[in-house]
């Protein structure tokens, strides 16, 4: 239910409104909203949606498994996808591919922030 209610805020079906202090909704567009009955299937919804080297590097991260480290990560980014990439660092360069991964909720940095970690197994299945 929570990421079917997150989806709709995603496509904006779903406000808060900030004046009124309450959330809005259009009923009827919520309706004729497709329901997507599984967890895959609305994170799936939500990596499409992110930039497209992003979307690759929660691939290679799904590939590594559910702890990445952001050096290992860095150094596939750069081999695969960035050879001409000005950025020395490969943490660096990790870090900054999987931000918005981050801020959307899928990954989660490390206590030590060496790495990331998938926040559930579903989001890694997805990405995969």
């Amino acid at each position: 239910i929570r990421q079917q209610i997150i989806c709709w805020i995603d496509q904006g079906l779903l406000k808060l409104d900030v004046k009124q202090h309450r959330w809005v909704w259009d009923i009827e567009k919520i309706r004729k909203c497709t329901v997507l009955n599984d967890v895959v299937s609305m994170v799936s919804e939500k990596i499409r949606r992110l930039p497209e080297l992003t979307q690759h590097a929660l691939t290679i991260c799904a590939c590594i498994g559910s702890k990445i480290d952001l050096h290992i990560l860095g150094l596939l980014l750069r081999e695969i996808f960035l050879p001409q990439c000005d950025v020395d660092d490969n943490e660096i360069l990790a870090e900054r591919e999987i931000e918005c991964a981050i801020q959307e909720g899928l990954l989660v940095k490390s206590p030590d922030r060496t790495g990331v970690t998938f926040v559930h197994d579903s989001i890694q299945s997805a990405a995969y």
